[in-house]
């Protein structure tokens, strides 16, 4: 994703939702969803803050930069990029045992989310 415009003050997060995520916040901090949170510098998951895999200055989102995240389904990693460089990863195997994410696989239905 391309950022158009970017305040200093605003939040962002992005990551990944199952399909019965409901989407009235940022992926990560509720439901069944990962994802990273531009005002901390934190991973979220299932509403609970995983450990800080990069710091806030070197992940700072600015107009022009360009964002992404993806899975590794092999390893069960979920990454994030920023102008094409991994910033931030999350093993959801020891994130997440016993839930819906710790053992995704390719056939699973899940989806990238923004906000």
């Amino acid at each position: 994703v391309l950022v158009q415009y970017f305040p200093t003050s605003a939040c962002l997060g992005f990551g990944w939702a199952m399909f019965d995520h409901d989407l009235i916040d940022y992926p990560g901090k509720i439901g069944n969803s990962v994802g990273y949170n531009t005002l901390d510098g934190k991973i979220y998951a299932k509403g609970c803050p995983c450990i800080t895999f990069a710091s806030h200055l070197e992940t700072f989102i600015t107009a022009g930069d360009c964002i992404g995240t993806g899975i590794n389904y092999e390893q069960n990693i979920i990454f994030w990029t920023k102008n094409g460089s991994f910033f931030a990863e999350c093993n959801l195997r020891s994130t997440l045992e016993r839930d819906q994410f710790s053992n995704l696989e390719s056939s699973d239905v899940c989806y990238p989310v923004i906000a």
